[in-house]
């Protein structure tokens, strides 16, 4: 059976009824219904065989091609237009939804939070590793939610109280770095505002020991400035710290805990805490003995030494007998080979 060749044209282009203007997209719905218009609509059984059309459907195949040819044509034309208008249409689209989040984030209930709820806040999204973290390396999550929020991290003062120093590189191998750690000391010293400070120097490892910013005069230069302010020190003292670096006075210093940078090492010279911190009541001694320390022990509520080795009995039971208001001792004393004999009564603590 010959099939019969035939061809629907595509209709002129439909006039919008509100604006006249043409719709070709009313003549795409409807031809979009009407899917087939080529008849026959599947040649598939034809095209595999050794079919040949005879004259007559070879005539009327090329009648239709012209005008299947001027539909394709049509239809480039519709779709050239509608893209175009999808070009327009699409940022505006974009540009809407980003109003409607936008306005919709005017109306976010946490923008009526206070300031100082703020600030709360941010403080408890610091990680307990916080102070031990190195200096700059610290990874607010709270700054990272919205602008908004890293102002408040960055203006917060309380972020920014605690400095630790003690990875810092003070060799010559990294001379060219110091501006950086300048910049960032004074960084943490602005921010913090007029808050209590806490500087923290305590590294005790071999590619510190000859570089440390215990003896950086920049960094007690900004611990002399910042005096009233300074609530607790945790330094690693070199052996060859000069005896007039330590600030002569920190009246606002309570907590201190010291020790040498390499164990065993003397330092050279005792530290003048009691005329320095007459206010020091907390005092913790690592690696080295009290003797090094000019201390007023009658005013110490805590005393820590944790390895107060190589003294002999009756030189702690010197110390012990002046610290009459402890609260709180945690000591330990290495073996000694002596017979100081201790009474009851030797030493009284009474708030212990």
């Amino acid at each position: 059976m010959h099939p019969k060749f035939s061809y629907i044209r595509a209709a002129a282009d439909a006039l919008c009824s509100h604006c006249g203007q043409s719709a070709p997209h009313a003549d795409i719905d409807r031809r979009a219904r009407d899917s087939i218009t080529l008849t026959p609509p599947d040649m598939t059984t034809h095209l595999r065989s050794n079919y040949a059309p005879s004259e007559a459907e070879a005539t009327a195949i090329e009648g239709i091609l012209p005008t299947m040819e001027a539909d394709v044509l049509f239809y480039d034309e519709q779709i050239r237009r509608l893209e175009e208008a999808l070009s327009t249409l699409r940022p505006r689209r974009d540009a809407t939804k980003e109003g409607i989040q936008r306005l919709r984030s005017l109306l976010a209930p946490v923008r009526r939070l206070p300031r100082e709820l703020l600030d709360l806040i941010c403080s408890f999204t610091i990680p307990d590793y916080w102070f031990d973290a190195e200096i700059a390396q610290h990874k607010l999550v709270f700054a990272q939610v919205c602008h908004a929020w890293r102002e408040v991290a960055l203006d917060s003062p309380a972020l920014w109280t605690h400095i630790n120093m003690s990875h810092l590189d003070l060799t010559r191998r990294a001379h060219r770095k110091q501006g950086r750690w300048k910049e960032m000391l004074q960084a943490y010293v602005r921010r913090s505002g007029v808050r209590p400070l806490t500087f923290k120097i305590w590294s005790s490892s071999p590619e510190h020991q000859r570089g440390s910013a215990a003896d950086a005069p920049f960094f007690w230069q900004i611990v002399a400035r910042e005096a009233q302010r300074v609530r607790a020190l945790h330094l690693r003292l070199p052996e060859y710290m000069a005896p007039d670096t330590f600030p002569n006075a920190l009246p606002a210093l309570q907590t201190m805990h010291v020790g040498p940078q390499r164990p065993q090492t003397v330092p050279l010279y005792t530290l003048p805490l009691r005329s320095a911190a007459p206010a020091l009541h907390t005092l913790g001694v690592y690696d080295m003995q009290a003797r090094y320390l000019d201390v007023n022990w009658a005013n110490l509520r805590v005393l820590i030494m944790p390895t107060y080795a190589n003294a002999s009995c009756e030189e702690v039971l010197a110390m012990l007998r002046e610290c009459t208001r402890l609260e709180a001792l945690e000591i330990y004393v290495g073996y000694v080979d002596d017979e100081t004999e201790v009474r009851e009564g030797d030493v009284l603590m009474p708030c212990l």
